[in-house]
């Protein structure tokens, strides 16, 4: 699998707000709006390139409704870059640009997710997190 401390991923609230106690209606908002704003801090190209990894944090219709194009999750690449049938040294060259670009994408888009979702978990109680807690899609939606 791929490491997934890509230097220089940075948020611009490295903490949220800790909830304490139950969660209510305007803390969720709260924890909501700094998640969002944590999630555009990363650039990426997808969904029209000016919302970051906004996707990772509102339901697809919500993410629609703001960015009006849909972010479309990065795939994984796989192992290793495809050459084709007898390809020159060009192509070759030019797969394994796009390859490490695709995987460098992907494992950016794994990242945020899981930094993510551990600001929430380290924000919210766990009585009211644990259940999330070992989803591996939490922030995925």
């Amino acid at each position: 699998m791929f490491d997934l401390e890509p230097s220089g991923l940075t948020f611009t609230k490295p903490e949220l707000t800790a909830i304490n106690g139950e969660p209510t209606p305007a803390t969720m908002t709260l924890l909501q709006s700094e998640l969002n704003g944590n999630a555009i801090s990363v650039a990426s190209n997808r969904g029209g390139g000016q919302f970051g990894h906004l996707a990772l944090t509102l339901l697809g219709a919500d993410y629609l409704a703001v960015a009006h194009e849909a972010f479309v999750t990065p795939p994984n690449p796989g192992d290793t870059p495809i050459h084709g049938n007898a390809p020159t040294a060009h192509q070759i060259i030019e797969s394994n640009r796009a390859f490490l670009a695709a995987k460098s994408e992907y494992k950016l888009y794994l990242a945020v997710g899981q930094a993510l979702k551990k600001q929430l978990l380290a924000a919210v109680s766990d009585i009211y997190v644990n259940e999330l807690a070992h989803q591996p899609s939490v922030m995925q939606r």
